[in-house]
């Protein structure tokens, strides 16, 4: 920042950290530049900035813009405005230019957990202020609240659910609660719908899973997928079940859709999936399948069940759903007969002609990164492998208005013929270490940007 018209103040308000930017007059706030590295994590809703660390979470909150006007404190309307991932600054509405300018956030950060392992696995902001976390503990101390669905830790590592209130300079627990069987209980993500009831998706080899209107009241494999939902008040259970085969059956990604159905989506071992009509493929073709099961409004039936695959590994690392009921999905595969779409090929006299084809078609070797989305009434719409010749895995989703998809991934440096596909106008355009990041929307420190259109062709602009 240009310090002859900006200063930095560091304070401590009691235990907290603060800082204010002073912008002098004639001074540009826009100039001042936050920058964050090292979080799990950042995110802002414009009034707050959210890390997420191995730590706990810090926050930036309670932002405050003032300033002195004929001896008064006036308040000046101010948000957090990103300039990338990790970097943010702020902008500041109708303030008078000849005046200092005060900019005062508060940093609020805090342990929290048990004497053993604890993860939060994801975490929504419910209100400004209001969050709630769900993960997994291994704490037989691990904090829980009064009148909590469930006070005590059932054994081996358990689900727990938890609402903070960080909105002052004091962090509450407002809810804390176990969740779990006597085996291992893994959430892998959750949903709040419109009435604020929470679901939560995850995998489970407890053989007492806490059941309500199951689906399946049994365990069924060696790990099963698991849906639960709670009330509102997170104080009783709307359903729970089981869900799963004969064998192994990982949830990697679970999310409500538009429908109130939820959906889980991981990899299967299992031979016996309870497949439904219109699934896209009603066999586990390798060792591994990506599967992903819907799961009805009422909890009480499968809506949509279908393996994805092909004769090697496929595993799939995260899955979205968008507020039209498709699905996408990234991860990896080893199969070279993974199930691509579209695809169509048309007799021209002696020739062969393919008339309808994904960005790529065929297999690169080692593990390849694919993308796939499918429609909400369970055809698959598009799928194409994505990397070069070394090991490539997608990890993270998403898809924009004009139902773009946006993937990113790794991919590991190639050491003869490399292949790795790259656009003409990439951030980087060579691979610089062992292993390097392909990235979705904006690409910064050494990433790669990939993203495809509707129909899955990569867009190079």
């Amino acid at each position: 920042m240009y310090t002859a018209m900006l200063t930095f103040l560091l304070k401590f308000d009691g235990e907290n950290p603060r800082y204010d930017f002073v912008v002098r007059p004639g001074g540009d706030p826009s100039d001042i530049g936050l920058n964050f590295s090292g979080a799990y994590s950042v995110s802002s809703d414009g009034k707050s900035i959210k890390l997420v660390t191995r730590f706990g979470e810090i926050v930036n909150a309670n932002l405050y813009a003032y300033q002195i006007v004929n001896g008064v404190e006036k308040e000046i309307a101010c948000t957090f405005i990103p300039k990338s991932e990790t970097e943010f600054s702020f902008y500041v509405e109708n303030y008078d230019p000849t005046k200092e300018l005060i900019i005062d956030p508060i940093i609020m950060m805090s342990y929290f957990g048990g004497s053993n392992e604890d993860r939060i696995v994801a975490m929504k902001e419910l209100s400004t202020g209001i969050l709630l976390a769900v993960g997994w503990t291994e704490s037989i101390n691990f904090p829980t609240t009064e009148g909590a669905y469930d006070n005590a830790f059932n054994n081996i590592r358990d689900v727990f659910i938890c609402k903070f209130d960080l909105r002052g300079a004091n962090r509450n627990l407002m809810y804390g609660t176990f969740f779990g069987g006597g085996g291992s209980d893994y959430p892998a993500g959750f949903s709040i719908d419109d009435v604020g009831n929470v679901y939560v998706g995850g995998t489970t080899n407890s053989t007492d899973l806490p059941l309500k209107n199951p689906v399946n009241n049994a365990l069924n494999g060696l790990n099963d997928a698991f849906v639960t939902k709670f009330s509102q008040d997170l104080n009783s259970i709307v359903y729970s079940t089981y869900l799963g085969g004969n064998k192994d059956d990982i949830v990697v990604s679970a999310e409500l859709g538009p429908d109130k159905g939820f959906f889980v989506c991981g990899y299967s071992e299992s031979t016996n999936l309870p497949t439904t009509g219109g699934a896209i493929q009603t066999k586990i073709k390798g060792r591994k399948d990506i599967f992903i099961i819907k799961l009805s409004s009422s909890g009480q039936l499968i809506d949509y069940c279908t393996y994805i695959g092909g004769g090697d590994d496929d595993i799939p690392y995260e899955m979205v759903v968008s507020e039209s009921g498709n699905i996408f999905i990234t991860g990896t595969t080893k199969s070279s007969d993974f199930p691509i779409a579209p695809y169509r090929e048309q007799r021209v006299g002696w020739q062969t002609v393919i008339t309808e084809s994904p960005y790529d078609r065929t297999f690169n070797g080692g593990w390849d990164a694919f993308a796939v989305k499918i429609l909400g009434e369970g055809k698959l719409d598009f799928s194409t492998y994505f990397g070069g010749t070394a090991d490539d895995i997608g990890m993270a989703v998403a898809y924009t208005n004009d139902q773009k998809i946006i993937f990113s991934g790794i991919t590991f440096k190639e050491t003869t013929n490399p292949s790795f596909p790259i656009s003409q106008n990439a951030y980087q355009n060579t691979h610089k270490g062992g292993t390097e990041n392909f990235c979705r929307w904006v690409v910064q420190y050494y990433h790669f940007l990939w993203k495809l259109g509707f129909d899955l062709q990569a867009s190079r602009s």
